[in-house]
């Protein structure tokens, strides 16, 4: 197999920029959107792993998200803050809820064809923060209680029934592993 050299630009990245813009988010208070920031605290350890879900990475190589958000985390939380991460991971939607990091969706229950209610709930899903996946706008979470969260604001937007927390189990979640049955060979 051939090996090809490249630089980063020739791909379109832009990693100051990426840096800078993470750093940001990384000091901001609050808010909904991208990049979505999880931190996953293990009790008495001190270590974190963080995901760093932006659909910006999209033509990023893994290394170089993953270089970006310990930059990023040095420079807005200080290198004493970021040397406790064991495991940072930058990844786009699609990637994290391919491997079950957003199972949590929020999906508008109104039909197309009802226009003027179906515009405000898509109208409401974009300011908190969604992004459009499959060509449908998609509010996705981590855990129960932040869709519990943002689906409150969307009943203070478009009260009614219009909405629905849909929980998606990967592959992995569907396996049992659990399971003690075995089989011994015929001889």
């Amino acid at each position: 197999m051939p090996r090809i050299h490249r630089p980063l630009k020739e791909i379109g990245i832009d990693e100051y920029q990426l840096e800078q813009q993470l750093t940001a988010e990384l000091v901001k208070e609050g808010g909904w959107g991208q990049p979505l920031i999880i931190e996953e605290h293990p009790p008495g350890s001190g270590k974190f792993r963080v995901y760093v879900i932006w659909d910006q990475w999209a033509n990023c190589p893994q290394e170089i998200r993953n270089k970006i958000i310990f930059e990023a985390y040095s420079k807005a939380l200080g290198n004493e803050y970021r040397q406790n991460i064991y495991l940072a991971m930058g990844l786009t939607v699609s990637e994290a809820v391919g491997i079950g990091i957003l199972p949590y969706k929020i999906e508008c229950l109104i039909k197309a064809e009802e226009t003027e209610k179906y515009k405000k709930c898509i109208d409401a899903m974009h300011e908190l923060g969604a992004w459009e996946r499959n060509n449908q706008p998609e509010l996705r979470f981590s855990s129960r209680e932040d869709a519990d969260q943002a689906y409150e604001k969307l009943q203070k937007k478009v009260p009614g029934s219009h909405w629905a927390i849909v929980v998606e189990q990967s592959l992995v979640d569907q396996l049992d592993f659990t399971s003690t049955t075995t089989t011994t060979p015929e001889t």
